[in-house]
């Protein structure tokens, strides 16, 4: 079966128009098995991540995120994408936590940033929100233009 799926896919690779006929459990088949021979392929990881939480196996996308950061754990994408799954199941002490993991590694990550406020919002954090946004202002490699709109965007552009 695996070779069957295996076969599949690299027609796919080679006629990429056809990735739409493929059943995405096929998909999260091969991965799994892919990265359980070679758990060092980053584009696996994020392949099977990403088409866990897109078809609504959130539990199976939790465990292969976890997974996949024992093997890339300061990985801003995987990090990133892991709180956006962690946020969309109501998780949003754990998204956040991603998120300040992410602001560690790359302290300019516009989409980390902006998802960190908005959570800080939908949990009415408003210390953080304040202590976050005046950091914000404060740093001089921020774009402060870019900043300006996002922070009119999320309704918080009083804060200074």
């Amino acid at each position: 079966y695996n070779e069957k799926i295996e076969k599949e896919i690299k027609n796919i690779v080679k006629n990429p128009n056809d990735l739409v006929n493929i059943d995405p459990k096929k998909i999260i088949f091969f991965l799994e098995t892919k990265l359980k021979s070679d758990p060092n392929d980053l584009v696996g990881w994020k392949v099977l991540t990403k088409t866990c939480y897109i078809t609504g196996h959130y539990q199976k996308a939790d465990l292969h995120f976890k997974n996949s950061l024992k093997y890339f754990p300061e990985n801003e994408d995987l990090l990133l994408q892991y709180s956006i799954l962690k946020r969309d199941t109501n998780q949003f002490s754990s998204a956040i936590n991603l998120l300040e993991k992410v602001n560690e590694i790359n302290p300019y990550n516009r989409e980390s940033i902006k998802l960190y406020l908005s959570l800080l919002i939908q949990t009415l954090d408003e210390e953080k929100i304040i202590k976050k946004v005046r950091e914000l202002q404060k740093d001089k490699q921020i774009d402060s233009l870019w900043l300006k709109k996002l922070l009119k965007d999320l309704k918080l552009e009083k804060i200074s």
